[in-house]
Formats: structure tokens, sequence, C-alpha cells
């Protein structure tokens, strides 16, 4: 009777230890960790997704594990240098060669949450008569607000008249994420590749004041 007692006992205790290496609160432990892992990784496709609609730049992204900060902590130099302009098309009806282009651009900080922190025109940087292309550089400065996560530049190009200006511009804007990734006079290199009728190509950096 005490032998069957005593076996009784270790197949009980043996039944438990079973039981213990397949724990149900061990499974759901595991499981939490991949949903967690997947959707760290869903989370970096949309974020690439993304940086190839909104920038025509490479856009950098953070993944979730990265300790880095890509926003400002501190106001920075923001430097735009225009490069080239080529006229592709006819303007107003007259032959490639008597354009008359005046390009400016206008400039867009926002922060992590996509808000507007500040919105600056630039000063006309090429205003030429009788033009189909030009090369050269043209500079505008201006301050980078604290906590700028992204940076889009507007191209704005019109073609003067005696009486009213004809607008050739794309309407598009080219950004750049992740700004405070960028190494000091890291240079940004843009074009408005979406326009039809002219080239335009531009380039622009940040620098600490």
């Amino acid at each position: 009777m005490k032998l069957i007692l005593i076996l009784s006992a270790a197949f009980f205790a043996a039944s438990l230890t079973a039981c213990s290496d397949d724990d149900p609160a061990s499974a759901i432990n595991e499981q939490e960790t991949e949903v967690s892992s997947s959707s760290s990784e869903s989370e970096e496709e949309l974020q690439s997704s993304s940086s190839s609609i909104l920038s025509s730049s490479s856009s950098s992204f953070l993944s979730s594990s990265s300790s880095a900060i890509p926003y400002l902590m501190e106001e920075k130099i923001f430097y735009l240098e225009l490069t080239s302009f080529e006229q592709l098309t006819e303007w107003d009806g007259n032959k490639i060669g008597d354009a008359d282009p005046k390009i400016s651009f206008t400039i867009t900080y926002f922060n992590i949450d996509e808000v507007v922190l500040k919105t600056q025109e630039t000063t006309t940087l090429l205003d030429k008569t009788n033009t189909s292309s030009w090369s050269g550089s043209v500079s505008w400065v201006d301050t980078a607000p604290i906590g700028t996560y992204g940076i889009w530049v507007k191209p704005n190009i019109v073609d003067t008249d005696a009486f009213f200006d004809d607008d050739y511009s794309s309407g598009y804007r080219y950004g750049h994420r992740s700004v405070n990734l960028l190494e000091d006079k890291e240079i940004v290199q843009q074009e408005d590749y979406w326009n039809e009728d002219a080239a335009l190509e531009w380039n622009w950096y940040l620098n600490r004041n």
C-alpha cells in the first residue's frame, strides 16, 4: 500500500512539472512580444512609404529602437542655393529663349506632428529677360526654428510680362525629414522634377549659429 502511494505522488509531481514547461502565461508573453515586433516593422514600412511620397530626396526615418533625436534641439541656419534654370517649353506662345523667368521659393518648417512651425518666402533669387537657361549661384539664408523635424521647399517660377505674369510653377514642394540627423553643412540636393515647363536645381544645408 505504501509503495502505491509513493508511486502515485511521484506521478502527480511529474505532471505538475510538465504543465509548468507549457505554462499558458509564458505562451501569452511570447505572443505579445511577437506582435509588438510585427507592429514596429509595420510602422517602419508606413514611414518608408510616406517618405517616398513626401520627399524628393532620401528622407531619414528612425526605427522604434533608435535613441537619436530627429528634430532640432536648437535653432540652426538654413542656407539655400539656386544653381540652375532651363526653359523646357514655349512660354506664353513665344519660342524658347524668350522667357523672362522670375524665381523664388517658399520654405516651410514643420514639427514631428506635421504642425507648421514657420513659413517663409525667399527674396527673388533669379530675375532674367529673354533667357532660356542659366547656371550659377544665388543664395538665401534663414533660421530654422527649434523643434523642426522636416523642411519643405516649394519653387515659384513666373514669366514676367508687361501686363500680367504667367505662372509656370509645378505646384509641388520637395522635402526632407529627420533633419537633425543631418551633419552640419551636409548638402541636400533637390530639383523640380515634376515641372514639365522648366528644369530647376537647388541645394540647401543646415548649420549651427
